[in-house]
């Protein structure tokens, strides 16, 4: 296929890259040892040296010394050498199935022997997938295959290429990067590993071990009428900025909540659906367009500083029409053009937000925050909302005023606008439009919306339409609250946008850093990396600590301190953790260890600690509240420097060294799963 790809691209000089050098062997040789019709297929595409192109192979040892790979290499190998010769030439798609028909056969008898010698060999000796699976997807038999033989260890290839600084487990350090040890050791994965075996055991397999996982993924799927865990949808439409304008701090809080309750509902073991719901729709963008014309921009303009640009735009357009009527006029008038389908004012809009949606990944993904999918009010037009009225009206909910608008009652003794007099649609009904096409898309048996205690009563209204509407799963929405923060400004006082506000943060903590005895000194580089975790995890931690549904005063002060409950605390502690297992000169080997050793005090207090993990998740994931988790990491922080104190690692005799060990351990990985699913990432070092 790359020959196929040179020919067609015309090419002249081409530098490919292998993992095979004995195929290279072959193809290179003027009389390979291998007269297959595979080889001289790809010879014959190789001859692009005669028409004037120049083709360089270089081998890359990327499979050598992996066992898994090895076994695979072995096994096609000997395959390949029985596949009766073909007179040629053939068409590339017939030889591709004569090929493969020729290879089945021997492909089986060969893999068979291959997994007798491997930790797979009880799972299946016959390559073949279940029908299903090879009728489902051709990556799922691929993987299946694969995992079978240990083919797969993740970044050893990488590594090998140097891409990859290390191979092992980055939570675990001392063990490889494998499937097997993800889903059966890393303790990491164990919330995971919880639900997955609780799920096993509702198909009565009672063994958990890699082949029996194996086996389970190669049978049927499960009946349609079986359980599964509710899909959870969550907009987070608090969070969701204008188009074209900054991402004000004002933003901030519903995104850091937002991010943690579909953290823990994922931890629980629920498939959610992360939704940004953008203010993308409006006569604000015939303003935009005005100023965006104004200003003689065009879209090459707006590759790079996009925001800002458009942001100064808007401004314009905004005082031009505070100076003349006609601007405003001019704008109403662009919208108009673009509810009617104008294709022109469409483009300049699609542009605008396919531009201010990529800015805001790379913002969002400064707070660790990624969104499965952007939705905006753009959605939800007229006709959508004429159908909610429609449906409204027939179940006999509306009621029109003298003045024209059209109301519906929500409960005793309290109406709500549904339609103005001049037939435009409002929040409510768009809300509604919106939670119906989210159901016919999703099907989630749970909906939160995570918005600030003010828009109560606009989420009370929507919930009593949505039942009065008769929609069955109306029960299913729920209103996640939570309360306002003051001071969350610059340290000048003054209202920023909120990458100045984390630039700020993180040049405060670049300085700390430089003062602090204990800072390990690194590159530039990686001293700014550090610099900006450790002030989001303070603006994290410093939200999630507060009660959500109370307002509270951010202080700036409190949230950089390295001393008392911070997310600097956090960090500091899992890098002195990361240290410990690197620096202590033993390793823990699971299975050749004893824990018997461990009679301490301080030992007994911090396992018992890390087994009220799973306790307080559960908790913390029914009442939505992240301060439950925030404590318990706080009173682990506590407890683990007390045990660093009083049980050595390093000079201790090597089986409590290694009891030792595993118990730090456990504690870095309860620490960093608890971590994550706040929204932080784990820092190695500071």
């Amino acid at each position: 296929m790359p020959a196929v790809y040179i020919r067609e691209t015309k090419t002249e000089t081409r530098l490919q890259f292998k993992d095979s050098l004995s195929s290279l062997y072959l193809l290179l040789s003027r009389h390979p040892r291998s007269s297959t019709s595979l080889v001289h297929t790809i010879q014959r595409a190789l001859h692009l040296t005669n028409e004037g192109w120049e083709i360089a192979f270089q081998w890359v040892p990327s499979h050598a010394g992996i066992p898994g790979n090895e076994v695979a290499d072995s096994a096609a190998r000997m395959a390949l050498t029985d596949v009766n010769t073909t007179p040629f030439p053939l068409p590339l798609s017939a030889a591709k199935r004569l090929i493969s028909r020729g290879c089945r056969s021997t492909w089986n008898n060969t893999l068979g022997d291959a997994l007798r010698i491997t930790s797979m060999g009880q799972y299946r000796s016959d390559s073949s997938p279940q029908p299903w699976i090879r009728k489902k997807s051709r990556v799922l038999d691929v993987t299946l295959t694969r995992l079978r033989l240990g083919h797969m260890t993740l970044t050893a290839h990488l590594h090998r290429l140097r891409l990859s600084p290390d191979p092992h487990c980055p939570w675990c350090m001392n063990f490889p990067e494998t499937i097997e040890h993800f889903l059966l050791q890393c303790p990491h994965f164990h919330s995971h590993r919880v639900v997955l075996h609780s799920q096993l055991l509702a198909l009565n397999v009672t063994t958990f071990d890699l082949p029996t996982l194996l086996a389970a993924a190669g049978a049927p799927p499960l009946s349609a009428t079986r359980r599964h865990p509710p899909h959870l949808c969550l907009p987070e439409e608090d969070s969701s900025p204008n188009i074209a304008k900054p991402f004000h701090v004002g933003h901030l809080r519903s995104t850091i909540i937002g991010n943690f309750v579909a953290n823990v509902a994922s931890a629980a073991g629920h498939p959610v659906t992360r939704l940004n719901f953008l203010g993308d729709w409006g006569t604000q963008f015939g303003l935009l367009k005005y100023g965006y014309d104004a200003h003689n921009l065009t879209p090459s303009d707006l590759e790079s500083d996009a925001i800002a640009k458009l942001h100064r735009a808007y401004v314009y357009a905004n005082q031009r029409a505070e100076q003349d009527p006609t601007v405003a006029i001019a704008a109403r008038d662009t919208f108009a053009h673009m509810e009617a389908g104008n294709e022109a004012e469409i483009t300049a809009w699609e542009t605008f937000r396919d531009v201010s949606i990529r800015d805001l990944k790379r913002v969002y993904g400064r707070l660790n925050v990624c969104f499965d999918e952007y939705h905006g009010e753009s959605m939800y037009p007229k006709e959508a909302c004429r159908g909610v009225l429609r449906d409204m009206e027939a179940a006999g909910m509306i009621r029109v005023t003298d003045d024209g608008r059209k109301v519906c009652q929500v409960r005793s003794g309290h109406e709500v606008t549904v339609e103005k007099s001049d037939g435009s649609s409002l929040y409510l009904t768009r809300d509604v439009a919106a939670a119906v096409d989210r159901f016919r898309r999703y099907g989630f048996t749970r909906m939160y919306y995570v918005v600030e205690n003010g828009q109560t009563d606009h989420f009370s209204a929507l919930f009593s339409v949505l039942k009065g509407l008769g929609h069955p799963w109306a029960p299913c929405l729920r209103h996640v609250k939570f309360g306002r923060v003051r001071g969350m400004s610059s340290r000048k006082g003054t209202a920023v946008a909120l990458e100045d506000l984390l630039d700020g943060a993180r040049h405060l903590m670049a300085s700390r850093q430089q003062q602090a005895k204990t800072t390990k000194r690194a590159g530039e580089v990686s001293g700014v990396a550090a610099a900006e975790e450790l002030a989001v995890s303070s603006v994290i931690v410093g939200d999630l600590k507060q009660r959500r549904q109370r307002d509270y005063t951010f202080s700036w002060d409190k949230a950089l301190q390295a001393t008392g409950d911070t997310g600097v605390r956090l960090q500091y502690l899992h890098c002195r953790l990361v240290s410990l297992e690197r620096q202590c000169g033993v390793a823990c080997v699971p299975g050749d260890l004893t824990t018997d050793t461990l009679q301490e005090p301080q030992a007994i207090a911090l396992a018992v600690e890390i087994a009220r993990f799973d306790e307080v998740l559960v908790e913390t994931y029914r009442e939505l509240e992240a301060c439950i988790l925030l404590a318990y990491l706080f009173r682990l922080c506590s407890v683990t420097n007390v045990a660093l104190r009083h049980l050595p690692v390093k000079g201790s005799g090597r089986g409590v060294a290694e009891a030792r060990l595993a118990l730090f351990m456990a504690a870095r990985h309860t620490l960093a799963a608890a971590m994550a699913i706040l929204g932080l990432r784990p820092m190695t070092h500071m």
